[in-house]
């Protein structure tokens, strides 16, 4: 499929694809005419990198962990790759954390305000309805 086809299966730009194509992440085939296009087995990879793009990791992360999926694993490359793994892991219960404390405040700010003043259930509708969408 050529780059906009490609594009609008992951829900991401044509100018994403290409500067994934750029850093190696994610080469293109070429055509005839030197277009990109790209084929069906390339969208788990796509999709791991947008994923792991949306986790914040860095390209040179993404570089390692793509590395590991689509080549044959070495014993450096698997040692830097688990370190990498646990680290991130580490990271991201932090994270969870943050959000669910992050969330338990907003929740109590939302009580204290629906209790404060009769006129401004309004205000913490509005505020609950944000916080639903999310």
């Amino acid at each position: 499929m050529n780059i906009s086809e490609f594009s609008k299966k992951l829900g991401c730009s044509k100018d994403t694809l290409r500067f994934y194509d750029r850093e190696g992440l994610l080469p293109a085939h070429r055509a005839d005419n030197q277009y990109r296009y790209y084929e069906e087995s390339d969208v788990a990879t796509a999709k791991l990198i947008l994923t792991l793009r949306k986790a914040n990791l860095k390209i040179e992360e993404i570089r390692l962990i793509t590395d590991l999926v689509n080549r044959p694993e070495s014993k450096v490359c698997r040692t830097s790759s688990l370190a990498l793994v646990i680290k991130k892991r580490r990271d991201f219960h932090e994270l969870k954390r943050f959000y669910t404390e992050l969330e338990e405040i907003s929740d109590d700010v939302l009580k204290n305000i629906e209790m404060s003043a009769p006129g401004e259930e309004i205000l913490a509708s509005i505020l609950r309805i944000g916080t639903a969408k999310n």
